[in-house]
């Protein structure tokens, strides 16, 4: 089972889609904030699209997902760069994220973050740069370039 969570108006074919908002028609009406109800192990795949950064105890979500999530399942979450237009000018974002911002999961998760240049056209020269040393560009260019978003990938860790 793959979903895509807080889908808004962009489904995605082969996926359950869910979103709290009606209107949006999901196939599964949740609360993200909020114990998510499928059963222990029994996620393949889920793909998050600028939505983790409206999620204030983002940790309960991502606790959530290992939970639901089979061993070695891939979780595919998109997320504004804090330095960005897309972070900056939206009042509803509550969280920030960075290439490091993740860390803290590494139990749970194999996290590979990268930072994207572009979000619709890629510039493979400029991303390779900036992830070449996220850190330094973090630490001395990050205002002066900022990057569009950052795509973390997960692999879930389990015995």
């Amino acid at each position: 089972m793959k979903l895509n969570l807080g889908c808004g108006e962009h489904k995605i074919k082969g996926y359950i889609n869910c979103d709290i908002l009606e209107e949006v028609k999901p196939d599964i009406r949740l609360d993200l904030t909020k114990k998510l109800p499928f059963a222990d192990n029994s996620i393949d795949e889920i793909y998050m699209n600028h939505v983790l950064e409206h999620i204030l105890n983002y940790g309960f979500l991502l606790n959530e997902i290992w939970r639901v999530c089979k061993k070695n399942s891939k979780i595919t979450i998109h997320v504004p760069f804090y330095a960005s237009q897309n972070n900056l000018q939206v009042p509803e974002h509550i969280n920030s994220f960075g290439y490091f911002s993740l860390v803290n999961y590494k139990k749970l998760f194999i996290i590979q973050p990268h930072l994207d240049f572009f979000i619709a056209k890629k510039n493979k020269f400029l991303d390779a740069l900036i992830n070449w040393k996220p850190y330094v560009y973090q630490r001395f260019f990050a205002w002066i370039l900022p990057v569009s978003q950052v795509t973390y990938i997960l692999k879930v860790i389990k015995k």
